[in-house]
């Protein structure tokens, strides 16, 4: 996907979601920040290079990423739009007791807590046919979020085909993948040239593939 971002001329970061040293990438609020503030630092970095336009920034997150993109988003002058890839942010309370501790602990931080997301807002999540673990509840990350929002499901997708490996390692084995990650691709593409070049064509491009997405 990032080569594919290139090629349309965006300039992309990528920051590592590992958290604090020695990289355990945990749920803990302090590994959440650790990614936020490195993207932060980051931008300031590239910022000395006269020849990137900071006017317009997108926020891609992808798991765990979702949730701290959320938070940059809120954080950095010119977000003009934020897409979440099967995101944390809306937290599925199930049986890892720690996990659902942890995320406890970002929601009532003050980052969390009192954050508002202005900018259009693009949620694309899995659909697996099967979920093995039972879930008591769902946080409502909606409550967060401007009327600018767009969530969709990706029919029979699984986490895992938010990334590009596993289309990676099927192709590479002469296996038949399906089309999970290209639809995916597409659809984060053309958000992204709707927001950040005004290329108005992504209800064209959600319209194109009404029959691999579900709008929720």
């Amino acid at each position: 996907m990032f080569e594919a971002l290139a090629r349309e001329g965006f300039v992309v970061v990528s920051v590592s979601s590992i958290g604090r040293y020695p990289g355990d990438m945990t749920m803990k609020n302090q590994d959440l920040m650790e990614q936020v503030d490195d993207a932060i630092a980051t931008l300031n970095h590239l910022k000395k290079e006269s020849y990137i336009d900071f006017n317009k920034i997108g926020v891609i997150g992808y798991s765990w990423g979702g949730l701290s993109g959320s938070i940059l988003a809120s954080k950095i002058q010119n977000a003009s739009c934020l897409i979440s890839l099967d995101g944390s942010e809306f937290h599925r309370y199930g049986q890892v007791k720690e996990e659902n501790m942890d995320f406890d602990g970002i929601r009532y931080s003050p980052d969390f807590k009192y954050m508002k997301i202005s900018v259009p807002y693009l949620r694309l999540e899995s659909s697996p046919v099967s979920i093995s673990e039972k879930e008591d509840s769902i946080y409502n990350f909606s409550e967060k979020l401007s009327l600018d929002h767009h969530i969709f499901r990706i029919d029979s997708s699984k986490h895992e085909d938010f990334g590009c490996v596993s289309q990676v390692v099927k192709e590479s084995g002469n296996c038949k993948s399906n089309q999970h990650f290209k639809t995916i691709s597409k659809l984060t593409l053309g958000f992204l040239k709707h927001h950040l070049k005004d290329e108005k064509y992504f209800p064209q491009i959600v319209e194109e593939m009404s029959e691999a997405v579900q709008k929720r």
